[in-house]
């Protein structure tokens, strides 16, 4: 299916008839959807996370309006919430530790209450805000 004035952010590897074979159709295709650059996290040992895996399937984020996670160096993330009127700081350490054992040892997250998390330019929430270099994220 041709994909035309789609942005989805997704990186692809472009098929090459000398390794995938023969084209169905005489323009570019993708052979492999390797993932979305907006999406992973850069650990330590430079193992990226996506985020899509880290679905949090019970209550751990209830009572927060909004969460982020934010990036400018790999090995560091910082958590960003935005709490509701009836959340219980209390439960910070409780949202720490399923944190980390979702992401892993060589990944430190640091836990931080914000009054709102950074939209894209069309006002859409965004669950990873990434300011790591080109390089830092491949």
């Amino acid at each position: 299916m041709p994909l035309v004035r789609y942005r989805t952010g997704d990186f692809v590897r472009l098929a090459d008839p000398r390794v995938d074979g023969e084209l169905e159709f005489p323009w570019p295709a993708a052979a492999d959807v390797v993932g979305r650059e907006q999406e992973f996290l850069v650990t330590g040992t430079n193992r990226k996370v996506a985020l899509t895996t880290f679905n949090m399937h019970d209550a751990v984020f209830d009572g927060l309006y909004a969460v982020q996670f934010f990036q400018d160096r790999p090995g560091f993330a910082e958590f960003r919430y935005l709490p509701g009127p009836q959340f219980d700081r209390s439960r910070l350490p409780q949202i720490t530790s399923a944190i980390s054992a979702k992401l892993g040892d060589d990944l430190q997250v640091e836990l931080r209450e914000v009054s709102e998390v950074e939209r894209t330019e069309r006002g859409k929430h965004r669950w990873l805000v990434s300011r790591l270099a080109a390089g830092e994220r491949h």
